[in-house]
């Protein structure tokens, strides 16, 4: 069956390094193989907001890829994560054929997908929820753009950092029950397969809903396994690791 869509998470690319590299061929992979759409589900980088005064190498270097996977014709498709700001604004159509805020769907064969980041799964996170909401404000974006390139790039790297040892408390367990009632809501809705990143492990679980089996399948994250998500043109899907694609077909 013909591939419709690879679909990754949470690379966290923090610099111009060896994973910077791997991912560049990923994205190479993609592009050698005419795939017709890539979603990515946020936290691409360890911080990226989106104006020319906060952009630093090794963001240049994924964009100019990703310009690459557009020009070839791959539709790239961007839901952002809870390190992403003011994306829209910069980087839609150049090179993002859609960016979501929140989610974004899709219908595959005859399957409702839904993808999204994951960081509003848990809705009883009040504190997170308000931060998301303030830091997302307009009126930042336009002080951030007000603020001297030098001291935005000093500014960029130094959040680059914080987020970075964030990293090292990261979620101590997957939160089943709140993934199940985002999950369930959604099934309801008349969602078929649900996508999220995020949480940097690699869960699923499927429940029947008015006679018919919906699921969710939860990411691992990139900067841990270089794993992605393959899905064909019937809505089947699989994971599958960096290291095998060089050696087979999507």
């Amino acid at each position: 069956m013909q591939t419709h869509a690879l679909v990754a998470a949470d690379a966290h690319l923090d610099g111009m390094n060896q994973e910077l590299d791997i991912f560049l061929a990923f994205l190479t992979f993609v592009r050698e193989n005419s795939i017709k759409t890539l979603y990515l589900l946020g936290d691409l980088f360890t911080i990226w907001l989106g104006t020319p005064k906060f952009t630093l190498p090794h963001h240049s270097a994924v964009i100019q890829a990703l310009s690459a996977l557009k020009e070839a014709g791959t539709q790239v498709n961007y839901v952002e994560g809870n390190r992403d700001y003011f994306l829209a604004p910069r980087y839609l159509n150049k090179p993002f054929y859609q960016i979501g805020s929140e989610s974004l769907q899709e219908t595959i064969g005859e399957k409702r997908f839904y993808f999204a980041h994951g960081d509003l799964v848990n809705v009883y996170d009040r504190p997170y929820r308000l931060w998301r909401g303030l830091s997302r404000n307009p009126w930042l974006f336009s002080l951030f753009r007000a603020i001297p390139r030098p001291v935005a790039i000093s500014l960029a790297q130094y959040l680059e950092q914080q987020f970075q040892a964030t990293n090292q408390q990261h979620k101590a367990s997957f939160p089943e029950t709140v993934c199940r009632m985002y999950a369930e809501e959604r099934w309801k809705a008349g969602i078929d397969m649900i996508i999220l990143g995020h949480f940097h492990e690699a869960q699923a679980f499927s429940a029947p809903v008015n006679g018919k089996s919906h699921t969710l399948q939860v990411l691992p994250a990139w900067k841990d396994t270089h794993e992605y998500l393959v899905i064909d043109e019937e809505g089947n899907f699989a994971l599958r690791g960096f290291s095998q694609i060089r050696r087979q077909n999507v």
